[in-house]
């Protein structure tokens, strides 16, 4: 029987991590927000390598950072009053981050491969959101790809630098 290269673990992750996508897209709930949290925590108990507690959180704090940011530049806007962004958007981000050793680890290994499929996908993860009523976009469809193609590009370009830089994938 032929073999995708990838763990059970890391299939687990890929698919756990979309899951989460959806329930949090489409719920924006307390009860997703607490699902999420579940998810990271069984993530650090049965999947996590050594210092990626460390990791995650940087990730995630430097995702909700950058949408803030966005979010503060009249980029995105949302129906919930948060102060900062909804507590959803930054469990995303941190269940996004359990997906950078794991589900993956693959991609960072190829910066130039990073930048191009992180750009593609960060903007039609966007898109999808927008699609499905997590997000709005003020300045339109199409101005705000422009946007965030590039970030994404960046930002996976950056994340594959470092993590192969230190050793992490």
């Amino acid at each position: 029987m032929p073999t995708t290269g990838f763990s059970k673990g890391q299939v687990i992750n890929l698919i756990g991590f979309n899951l989460m996508w959806l329930v949090l897209i489409t719920q924006r709930a307390p009860w997703a927000d607490g699902l999420a949290l579940a998810w990271i925590g069984v993530h650090f108990t049965f999947f996590a390598n050594t210092g990626e507690t460390r990791r995650v959180a940087l990730v995630m704090l430097g995702g909700v950072l950058l949408d803030g940011i966005l979010r503060r530049m009249g980029v995105f806007a949302f129906n919930e009053a948060a102060p900062w962004l909804p507590a959803w958007l930054m469990l995303l981000w941190g269940c996004f981050a359990t997906t950078l050793e794991h589900s993956l680890a693959w991609l960072l290994r190829k910066a130039s491969l990073a930048a191009v499929l992180g750009g593609m996908a960060g903007g039609a993860s966007y898109a999808a959101g927008q699609r499905l009523g997590a997000v709005e976009f003020p300045l339109g469809m199409w101005a705000t790809l422009a946007i965030l193609v590039p970030v994404w590009a960046t930002l996976m370009f950056g994340l594959s630098t470092l993590y192969r830089r230190q050793g992490w994938v």
